[in-house]
């Protein structure tokens, strides 16, 4: 079951209009409870999520609306957060 208390709310409705699809559709960052706990990065590794050292509290990855929804069951996951795409300052668009 999905937490929505977790997710923003530019996450929560790109979720809700998503097909749940295993291929890589949002990319996010995550939050999480401090823990060194290796389970926690095994979870993360298993999804695709960049780790680097597994010390830090906030990770990103692109991962499918099927991985967000198993993220955001997780006890140790605080916050997940929809990227916005970037564009430069004198863009027009």
């Amino acid at each position: 079951m999905t937490d929505y208390k977790k997710l923003d709310a530019a996450l929560a409705t790109a979720l809700e209009s998503a097909q749940d699809s295993e291929a890589p559709l949002f990319s996010v960052f995550i939050h999480t409870e401090p823990t060194s706990d290796k389970a926690k990065v095994a979870f993360l590794e298993k999804l695709g999520v960049n780790i680097g050292s597994g010390e830090q509290l906030i990770f990103t990855g692109t991962l499918s609306a099927h991985a967000v929804r198993e993220l955001s069951e997780q006890p140790w996951v605080r916050y997940l957060k929809l990227s916005r795409k970037l564009r430069l300052l004198n863009d027009p668009k």
